[in-house]
């Protein structure tokens, strides 16, 4: 088992919301090459690998950097299929080539805005001992109604503030751990997650008005 931090980039060929979403271009690279730079920037992590059941975009990985060092089953990578199987695709096929990691983190293209001073902290984490480090974003607490159709929040919900999950990094031990590290995503860059036409014309503003520093993150204080 090595020391280091491997990244994991899944890129399946398929999107519902966007087809060929993985490969459409942004600030004039395709959308999967934001999350390889980000990786290949970022101390700690020795590898950077894509899994993908597509050619054209394992060879648009190999392009920008990454490693394809397999191909995902086919049936690892439908609709319904779940990024838990093909992480452990990932780890098989890698384990079975004589690499095993410290530790792993995904790093989904649908979410292409991540700074160097966040990912060198969350990458920092995963290797101090942490069974798991990830993201979170603030979400509102839940709003209930009267039968009269007045508004009300239980006294059990009023104390805030609530999370819950945002893929933008995620991260696991594979050797025994017990503490776990999130941290909040709460720049507009950052809780970008393309997923259809609008989420990616958001993007696209964001760099063509020069709002994202690759170091720093979001440099703007409103859309």
């Amino acid at each position: 088992m090595t020391s280091g931090l491997l990244a994991i980039v899944p890129a399946r060929g398929g999107s519902k919301g966007l087809p060929r979403k993985n490969l459409l271009d942004l600030g004039g690279k395709p959308l999967l090459a934001h999350s390889i730079a980000a990786a290949l920037a970022t101390p700690g992590i020795e590898r950077v690998v894509v899994s993908t059941e597509d050619e054209e975009i394992a060879s648009a990985a190999k392009e920008w950097g990454a490693e394809v060092p397999f191909m995902r089953p086919a049936g690892l990578a439908r609709d319904e299929s779940l990024l838990s199987e093909a992480v452990e695709h990932a780890l098989e096929a890698l384990a079975g080539q004589g690499y095993r990691p410290r530790a792993y983190c995904l790093l989904p293209p649908s979410h292409p805005f991540r700074h160097l001073e966040m990912m060198e902290e969350l990458a920092a984490r995963a290797l101090e001992g942490f069974a798991t480090v990830g993201t979170v974003r603030r979400m509102a607490p839940r709003i209930y109604f009267e039968p009269d159709g007045s508004r009300y929040a239980p006294p059990e919900l009023e104390q805030g503030p609530y999370f819950r999950p945002y893929g933008l990094f995620t991260a696991a031990s594979l050797v025994p751990a017990s503490r776990h590290f999130t941290r909040e995503i709460s720049d507009p860059a950052g809780l970008v997650d393309i997923d259809h036409a609008e989420d990616l014309l958001r993007a696209r503003r964001i760099l063509a008005a020069n709002l994202f520093d690759e170091r720093k993150g979001y440099l703007g204080c409103c859309w």
